[in-house]
């Protein structure tokens, strides 16, 4: 939209200019390719200052100053150019920065942070908020260009991307699967998933009893596990070993924690399609 109102306005001022009396030469009998090749070039100077000037005005002083979203917490350590792009690359896991940024700010519906060239990003913050969102005004927000690049290679464009009429209908055909009735038949399944994994914890504190437990690889076991029974009709018994080679949790880890020429190119890619 920059490029197209900055190109709009050079061409009236070039116009107007020229109406005015700025002749593209002095001598009155220069050939119609000189006038258009001055009037190119007055053209190119307006054009290429005002999109120097608005860039910098969109990149620095905007969202500082102007933007209606200033008054959100705003995490700082952002570089100047890419926001948290780097941070975001650099950290641990893909969430792990927007975990840290809702338990700083757990109180603020939303958390505003920089990606590149400083636009402006929200993280959905509380349940309140993804009510709002995901619920009441759901059809109100599309899905950003930029993380159906990151994420559709893996989800694909499905119910998760769509919009309008055809979320609607692709909403409907999958609803019976989360009805009340579905969702009663597959309690008992959860229960005995729960069990596992607490006697699972208890079986690890009874071995350790001063050791650290890491929650976060324990419920990403339990988790496939569910969704190995529930979805595929399978026992993936990942919860019961403690390393299985190139099963379903090792694909689920190496999506969470990319190596870091995968995560640069994931980042790339969200900035500038390169796949």
């Amino acid at each position: 939209m920059d490029l197209q109102i900055c190109a709009l306005l050079s061409a009236l001022e070039t116009v107007v200019g020229l109406l005015g009396g700025i002749q593209a030469s002095p001598s009155p009998s220069l050939a119609v390719q000189s006038r258009r090749n001055e009037l190119l070039k007055i053209f190119g100077i307006l054009f290429l200052t005002q999109y120097t000037l608005l860039k910098i005005f969109r990149i620095f002083v905007q969202p500082v100053f102007f933007s209606p979203l200033r008054h959100l917490p705003t995490p700082k350590g952002g570089h100047f150019m890419l926001g948290q792009l780097l941070n975001q690359y650099r950290a641990s896991r893909p969430d792990a920065l927007w975990l840290e940024w809702a338990a700083r700010w757990p109180e603020s519906p939303f958390v505003r942070y920089f990606g590149f060239a400083n636009a402006e990003l929200l993280l959905v913050n509380g349940v309140e908020a993804h009510r709002e969102v995901l619920q009441a005004h759901c059809y109100d927000f599309k899905k950003p260009a930029s993380f159906e690049r990151l994420v559709g290679d893996i989800a694909g464009a499905g119910l998760l991307f769509t919009e309008g009429e055809e979320h609607k209908k692709q909403r409907k055909m999958i609803m019976n699967v989360f009805s009340l009735a579905n969702l009663k038949r597959t309690l008992p399944l959860f229960m005995e998933k729960a069990d596992d994994l607490v006697g699972f914890l208890a079986r690890e504190i009874a071995e350790s009893p001063a050791g650290t437990i890491e929650m976060y690889d324990v419920f990403s076991k339990a988790t496939i596990d569910t969704v190995g029974v529930s979805s595929l009709g399978i026992e993936l018994c990942n919860l019961r070993s403690s390393s299985l080679d190139l099963d379903f949790l090792q694909l689920y880890e190496k999506l969470l924690a990319p190596s870091y020429a995968s995560a640069l190119i994931s980042f790339i890619n969200v900035a500038v399609p390169v796949r």
